[in-house]
């Protein structure tokens, strides 16, 4: 193109901020199934703390009253 700030693709700008908004909606629900540390899935709820712990999570939780995630989740959503 000659001109120095060509016009924008808004089909495709449409389509970048779409892909980018389904990205973050779906990351944002995987950060509450999945552990940042150890990239498991939460499967354990640290009822002291009350957070969810996956299985490598839990040596830290050894001395806390930890519950399977499908028992507490309800009552702390």
């Amino acid at each position: 193109s000659s001109k120095h700030d060509p016009p924008a693709n808004l089909a495709l700008v449409n389509l970048c901020e779409m892909f980018l908004k389904e990205k973050k909606e779906r990351h944002s629900s995987e950060s509450e199934e999945i552990c940042s540390l150890h990239r498991g899935k939460h499967k354990l709820f640290c009822l002291e703390d009350k957070q969810p712990a996956c299985a490598e999570c839990f040596t830290s939780h050894i001395n806390d009253t930890v519950r399977p995630t499908s028992e507490t989740a309800p009552s702390y959503k």
